[in-house]
């Protein structure tokens, strides 16, 4: 089979209702590296604005943030490698919120 030079990518967007967890759950998923470097991954956090008109304060009175996107970009020459990187990610990303729903006050 001839290799080739082509780099695929996946770019995978999840949004977080606050700042708050989507910046958790970057610092939980970033420590997981790549088992092999066949496969690069980086992360980015994108911040929301809070829609004008609409009511932004905290049951404490303090200004509520808007929501987060977080943004993961995996690439590989192989698209079996990148394939099962972002199926793990997914199997990651899962529990990161099950665990965000089961401790929300």
């Amino acid at each position: 089979m001839a290799s080739t030079n082509t780099r695929h990518t996946c770019e995978v967007e999840v949004t977080f209702s606050t700042n708050l967890q989507a910046k958790q759950a970057l610092q939980v998923l970033q420590v997981d590296q790549e088992p092999t470097d066949r496969v690069t991954k980086s992360f980015s956090l994108v911040e929301t604005e809070i829609h004008q008109g609409s009511n932004n304060n905290n049951v404490d009175g303090t200004q509520q943030s808007g929501t987060c996107l977080m943004k993961v970009r995996f690439e590989s020459k192989e698209l079996k490698m990148l394939r099962v990187s972002v199926s793990s990610f997914y199997d990651y990303l899962a529990v990161v919120i099950k665990t965000f729903q089961e401790f929300d006050s």
